[in-house]
């Protein structure tokens, strides 16, 4: 399968050769079409080798605003890393290692005025809204998912995401496609990395 990206590579490897491209990039073959948004100065989309760090990325945008605390890798799927993940690839397999994922190459960068349980409400809702509905895994493992975080939100009781895991299960192994399988990986990356934000009053 192909998209505007993979299709925009085949000219240049036609006419300027496989190792060419191969050699563009840092940790792996070819550049990337990076689209950086969130807290830096100049939100947009960057090509650079497939294999910078986030760094690297933020710096072609200008910068960071603020004290950065957190980003997303690769959209909405890939989850929330820590800063301590900054110099981590941005590319398919380290980011893999890592727990997350490159997905869209969609990097958002939050920082610290931001609540991670907030920005994972905000992804939960993205999920719910574009579950086909299809499965019920997914249909209604979002639907649970951002009403226990709701209750959370809330309360700041704890009890309400006891169940968070249990269904992530549910939704990875029984969802059809790869939305519910990633559906669960916001709230749960802040949660794992983040749980000074699981004590907020």
């Amino acid at each position: 399968m192909n998209n505007v990206e993979t299709l925009a590579c085949v000219p240049d490897i036609v006419l300027r050769g496989g190792q060419r491209f191969h050699d563009a990039g840092r940790t792996e073959p070819g550049s990337k079409l990076y689209c950086v948004s969130g807290h830096v100065e100049n939100p947009g989309v960057y090509e650079l080798p497939l294999g910078v760090c986030l760094d690297e990325l933020v710096a072609a945008a200008g910068g960071y605003i603020g004290s950065p605390r957190a980003f997303s890798p690769g959209g909405a799927s890939s989850g929330f890393l820590p800063m301590s993940f900054r110099d981590t690839p941005l590319d398919f397999s380290a980011l893999q290692e890592a727990g997350s994922m490159l997905g869209s190459a969609g990097v958002v960068v939050l920082n610290d005025s931001v609540d991670l349980l907030e920005a994972a409400r905000w992804q939960q809702i993205f999920f719910e809204d574009e579950s086909c509905g299809q499965c019920a895994p997914c249909r209604i493992g979002c639907r649970l998912q951002r009403r226990a975080l709701d209750r959370f939100l809330e309360t700041r009781d704890p009890v309400h995401l006891e169940h968070v895991e249990e269904l992530h299960w549910e939704m990875d192994a029984g969802s059809i496609c790869g939305l519910g399988m990633v559906a669960s990986l916001p709230l749960l990356s802040a949660m794992q990395h983040f749980p000074e934000d699981l004590d907020k009053k």
